[in-house]
């Protein structure tokens, strides 16, 4: 915008040096034929009425440029700026809305990563608590099994040791009859 900005600018300039160009090259043209009809005086300025026709002329054509050409290119320049400030303030409420929907993102984000990890740890927890509630129910089956072995063994034990009770008189009797020699 700015290469823009300097071409009007630009283009003012030249419409202004075309303009004093062309009243030099007058002036020059005047000054010269002036000094040929006349050249014992060179005078380049008269002070009569054409100077205050000049300046006249000057002051008309400064008011014409500025309600032709300079007002409507300040306005141009003003309708410009404004817009220019419009849509920066325009893309600054997109960034900042953009930045509130991040964070609204990352927020949202952080919470489902919460109710994941929540949701981890509870599934954990419960494979934990049935792995415990097996390993109880297995360490009960061991249990009643062990007890079950322990009373065939004891029921066994008993056995045996009646049978050896009943048993006793005959091998006592066998034994004492070997270390006497003799049977009793």
């Amino acid at each position: 915008m700015a290469i823009h900005f300097e071409c009007e600018w630009s283009f003012i300039r030249l419409l202004a040096e075309m303009f004093f160009q062309q009243y030099v090259v007058i002036q020059a043209t005047e000054c010269f034929i002036f000094i040929s009809a006349d050249r014992e005086r060179v005078n380049m300025i008269d002070m009569d009425i054409t100077l205050v026709i000049q300046m006249i002329n000057i002051i008309i054509l400064m008011f014409l440029l500025n309600a032709v050409l300079y007002k409507p290119v300040l306005g141009i320049l003003r309708e410009r700026s404004k817009k220019m400030k419009g849509t920066e303030e325009e893309i600054e409420r997109f960034d900042k809305n953009a930045r509130l929907r991040q964070e609204e993102v990352d927020k949202k984000l952080s919470q489902a990563s919460g109710k994941a990890k929540a949701a981890l740890d509870s599934a954990r927890a419960e494979a934990a608590a049935a792995g415990n509630e097996k390993l109880a129910a297995i360490k009960a089956e061991a249990e009643a099994e062990k007890e079950k072995k322990m009373a065939e063994l004891k029921s066994q034990v008993d056995a045996a040791g009646k049978s050896l009770q009943e048993n006793l008189d005959g091998f006592a009797s066998d034994m004492a009859g070997k270390i006497l020699g003799r049977s009793l």
